[in-house]
């Protein structure tokens, strides 16, 4: 569910969490992204080997590149969320533009709201 909300809203972490009562933006967006993680470890162990170190910056287009340019099939992947949202990049490619404007608005607001 968070996964389809994602793809509607973007990051718009407190639009998808309306979706799921009593769970905080914070918890949704957690949520998904420790699952992203997860995944872009075990695509990571494919290309690098057990020793593989997951990067503090997780993305699905980190992901979609690493699986594209290293001929690794979604169909690898044993999260059905993550994959059904890959194949969603792939033919919505100015969506993963958007996404990315929208973390680094986040990053920036971030650094200077105290």
């Amino acid at each position: 569910m968070i996964f389809q909300a994602q793809r509607e809203h973007g990051n718009k972490w407190a639009e998808i969490a309306k979706i799921l009562p009593g769970r905080p933006d914070n918890v949704v967006k957690n949520h998904f992204y420790s699952t992203l993680r997860r995944q872009l470890r075990k695509v990571l162990r494919v290309i690098k080997g057990e020793g593989a170190k997951c990067p503090n910056e997780v993305s699905i287009g980190l992901m979609q590149k690493l699986m594209k340019e290293n001929d690794i099939p979604y169909a690898t992947l044993d999260n059905e969320n993550v994959r059904e949202l890959l194949v969603y990049v792939d033919e919505h490619p100015e969506k993963i533009d958007a996404v990315s404007e929208e973390k680094k608005k986040e990053s920036s607001v971030s650094k200077y709201s105290l």
